[in-house]
């Protein structure tokens, strides 16, 4: 069994391109962990002036399935703990910003996968995972495609030096 990375996802880009990924880039997982193809629905509410709300479900055929989370494409094992979700995000001029909590990924996070759907949606996205068994910390940001950060850390003390210790592992 391995230990997890667990933290955060952002993705920004114009909400078209955004809504693209999302779509693309997450597939429904069973209690066995086996993927549900379906043909997903993602749909976009205005709350406020520049607050909306992302809500993707399977179509009704599939919604009868049991679901347990996400599974997020061309990973090794990344997943979204969730078994439907609601993501907020806050326009920045043309652009959106996603945060998708409870991101899941057994080790660590390779940039590398990625790539691929940042680049085909043009979109933008920073991940920050935490691994308390292994006690380092993740900052990764690619833009468009293109790896810009890479970061993983170690730590002397990881109880005292990082915040959210207790993710991970």
């Amino acid at each position: 069994m391995p230990n997890w990375s667990e933290g955060t996802m952002k993705i920004r880009g114009p909400v078209d391109n955004v809504i693209n990924y999302i779509s693309e880039a997450f597939v429904y997982i069973d209690s066995q962990g086996q993927k549900i193809e379906t043909t997903q629905t993602v749909t976009v509410s205005e709350n406020f002036s520049d607050f909306y709300t992302i809500t993707l479900k399977p179509s009704e055929k599939e919604s009868q399935k049991k679901v347990d989370g996400l599974y997020i494409k061309g990973t090794t094992r990344g997943f979204i703990d969730e078994t439907r979700f609601s993501l907020d995000f806050w326009r920045e001029g043309e652009e959106l910003i996603v945060e998708i909590q409870n991101l899941k990924q057994a080790w660590k996070v390779d940039a590398q996968e990625y790539v691929w759907l940042s680049k085909k949606n043009e979109v933008d996205l920073k991940i920050f995972a935490f691994e308390k068994g292994s006690e380092f910390t993740q900052i990764i940001e690619i833009i468009k495609g293109k790896i810009t950060i890479d970061l993983k850390q170690k730590y002397i003390n990881y109880n005292w030096e990082v915040p959210f210790n207790g993710l991970g592992g």
